[in-house]
């Protein structure tokens, strides 16, 4: 399936098997469930204006633009995600499963979810609108940049975050848990609360810009650089800091 325009008014269920489906537009006007099954999904663009189900099964989708215009979920499963732009313009739930997600830019425009679960999420640009959850849980994310514009939740569970940066433009809560947090940089420009728990953080830089509260708990804090430009509070638990 190749070059093509599909356009779905109606309430669809779109499922070309394990084709290949390439450089073709998909709009659906209505609630629709688009599972392409095993097929390989390369430089299509979707637009999804009502709430639908996006399951691409075990496919790869590559150099492809999802906008989410509704509340949908978009649950990659087992494939792989690559070189894609997700645009969720409304409240939404992106769970790409076991799945890698490499070199994506997604957006968020309104309040969502997003846990990658076991995914490996490697250089990518997470930009959140509005108040969001960012939960990578187990996954390893690397060499990404997020942006949180809204109060939001960073709590990367027992992932590894290596080389990313993170910009908190409001209140926020980063809460790596037990994760391993290496070679970041965390910008914080609103109250914030920085509670790394019992993680490991290493070389990094933290700068707040605004009154925050640092709690290292039980963690390992190690050759970082803080810096505080307004009233905050750092409160070293009962490990090295």
């Amino acid at each position: 399936m190749t070059n093509c325009i599909h356009i779905f008014q109606a309430s669809s269920v779109f499922s070309p098997g394990a084709s290949h489906v390439t450089n073709c537009i998909h709009i659906f006007q209505a609630s629709s469930v688009f599972s392409p099954g095993a097929s390989h999904v390369t430089n299509c663009i979707h637009i999804f204006q009502a709430s639908s189900v996006f399951s691409p099964g075990a496919s790869h989708v590559t150099n492809c633009i999802h906008i989410l215009q509704a509340l949908s979920v978009y649950s990659p499963g087992a494939k792989h995600v690559t070189n894609c732009i997700h645009i969720f313009q409304a409240s939404s739930v992106f769970s790409p499963g076991v799945s890698h997600v490499t070199n994506c830019i997604h957006i968020f425009q309104a309040s969502s979810v997003f846990s990658p679960g076991v995914s490996h999420v490697t250089n990518c640009n997470h930009i959140f609108q509005a108040s969001s959850v960012f939960s990578p849980e187990v996954s390893h994310v690397t060499n990404c940049i997020h942006i949180f514009q809204a109060s939001s939740v960073f709590s990367p569970g027992a992932s590894h975050v290596t080389n990313c940066i993170h910009i908190f433009q409001a209140s926020s809560v980063f809460s790596p848990e037990a994760s391993y947090v290496t070679n970041c940089i965390h910008i914080f420009q609103a109250l914030s609360v920085f509670s790394p728990e019992a993680s490991h953080v290493t070389n990094c830089i933290h700068i707040f810009l605004a009154s925050s509260v640092f709690n290292t708990g039980a963690s390992h804090v190690t050759n970082c650089i803080h810096i505080f430009q307004a009233s905050s509070v750092f409160r070293c638990g009962y490990r090295r800091g």
